[in-house]
């Protein structure tokens, strides 16, 4: 007597369950990074004005050059019931569901900017350079992640699917600052941005089919199942896809002092122009459909390309407006409001041919939407001075993602994941000061013009203030000019 089942499975990543930060978000740079861990557009105190806020690039010192280390992590990321299928009792029982988890080594992303002044001194910006220039390299993101998933149904066969993505951005800027009158300045930066993307997968999966018990057990072709499965639908299949894609933007920055303890400042910066790129794709397929599929039963299926095409990662304009207020001489608070305009629909890599009624070429796990949504951002922060060498920050921010609601979507295909997230950062950081020299508090840093004209009769008109690390003071050696001649 012969019995025979009918087995099905499906998988089902729902990313938009998870919490996590790993996102591929064209405003990442702008919403990612911890409120007050870097200058907003009305607190532009060190190099990272260059993206923040040109218009701050006169207020830092003559010389200044600063950097950040790229440390290695590690994240997990567990995904419930994101893999479902069939459970021992078949098709019509109950669903056996799996988590996933996602192991990935993202690298926090490294910066490094080169700023000095140009010119001559003038007397009315008390005895500062009126034109500052920069360069800088950074990355906004670095993500890199992998995973395993391995699945039974209720006859014992396993199905398989591996996949690895390493997906980075980075920047490389000039920009240039003008401080026309002594309390406003603005400011120009131009960015030329490189997304690259790695994305390898494999799968093999058997799904359906009919056990045959008159085989006997276990099976003989199969031994690790316990009876043969006729007519199942066999397929396999392997992408190789990268993409590296240029484009040029322009940041376009106003800081304005006003009285004694407010700074105000806008950045506005146009929709992105993509300028190069590419993107190959290798892609293997082989696929044996059981006599009983409706759509060419019987057919063995065999195909294989490697193709070229353009490739495309849109910036979107973007607009940030800060505030910040001095409390007192060792107390600063800032404000930053982030807004960033939409994206069209379209693909990473326009062109790349698709199989009708077959999951995407260049990977069913790569999100290759470039569709975006308007979003907002708020950032808060506070810098407190400790003591002259140490002070601290602390901020609170919101990331709320631009990527469209999965369910206003057309597409089956993996879209970005939408997660809005908010959370709190601190820091303590350290300034080296020149023997002699006491550091900036961090009104001096708030208001660096404010203060310069009554101390700026006591500074020979031919020296500069020496650069402190990245922290933006221009009074230090103003300071010791001032304590040598009292």
């Amino acid at each position: 007597m012969q019995s025979s089942r009918v087995s099905r499975a499906r998988l089902c990543i729902r990313t938009g369950a998870s919490a996590d930060s790993t996102t591929i978000k064209l405003c990442s740079s702008a919403s990612a990074l911890a409120a007050w861990r870097r200058p907003t557009p009305g607190f532009a105190a060190d190099g990272a004005a260059i993206w923040f806020n040109p218009g701050g690039l006169p207020f830092l010192e003559p010389k200044l050059l600063q950097g950040s280390l790229s440390l290695i992590q590690s994240r997990k990321l567990t995904i419930e019931g994101a893999i479902i299928s069939d459970g021992p009792d078949g098709v019509g029982g109950e669903d056996q569901v799996e988590d996933f988890e996602l192991k990935s080594s993202p690298s926090l992303p490294g910066f490094a900017v080169a700023s000095f002044a140009l010119g001559k001194r003038k007397k009315e910006l008390d005895n500062r350079k009126a034109l500052q220039i920069a360069v800088s390299a950074f990355q906004t993101y670095n993500s890199e992640f992998g995973g395993d998933i391995n699945f039974q149904d209720e006859f014992g066969r396993t199905s398989s699917l591996q996949f690895y993505q390493k997906d980075r951005m980075t920047y490389f800027g000039a920009g240039v600052g003008y401080r026309p009158i002594r309390n406003f300045a603005f400011g120009f930066t131009l960015l030329a941005s490189n997304r690259r993307i790695e994305h390898v997968e494999t799968s093999s999966l058997v799904l359906g089919g009919v056990q045959d018990p008159s085989q006997g057990s276990p099976c003989p072709t199969s031994p690790t199942i316990p009876f043969c499965v006729l007519d199942a639908n066999q397929l396999s299949r392997s992408t190789v896809f990268t993409m590296d894609s240029w484009d040029l933007s322009l940041r376009i920055g106003l800081l304005g002092i006003v009285g004694k303890r407010w700074r105000l400042g806008l950045m506005f910066q146009p929709p992105g122009v993509h300028v190069g790129g590419k993107s190959e794709l290798r892609f293997e397929l082989s696929e044996v459909r059981p006599s009983t599929n409706p759509i060419n039963p019987g057919l063995s299926d065999s195909v294989f390309a490697k193709i070229k095409r353009d490739s495309r990662s849109p910036i979107p304009w973007e607009l940030r407006l800060g505030v910040s207020y001095v409390i007192s001489s060792k107390v600063v608070v800032a404000l930053d409001l982030q807004l960033v305009g939409p994206v069209a629909s379209g693909s990473i890599a326009p062109g790349i041919p698709q199989l009708e009624g077959r999951t995407n070429t260049s990977g069913s796990l790569l999100a290759d939407s470039t569709q975006r949504d308007f979003t907002w951002n708020i950032s808060v922060g506070t810098e407190i001075q400790i003591t002259k060498f140490l002070f601290t920050r602390f901020g609170f921010l919101t990331d709320n993602s631009s990527a469209p609601d999965v369910a206003t979507t057309a597409s089956d295909a993996i879209q970005p994941a939408q997660i809005d997230r908010f959370g709190f950062s601190a820091s303590v950081g350290g300034q080296d000061c020149p023997q002699a020299c006491p550091c900036s508090s961090a009104k001096e840093r708030a208001t660096a013009s404010t203060y310069e004209g009554r101390r700026s009769k006591t500074m020979p008109a031919s020296r500069e203030s020496p650069a402190r690390n990245g922290l933006s003071s221009s009074r230090s050696a103003v300071i010791a000019a001032k304590r040598q001649t009292s």
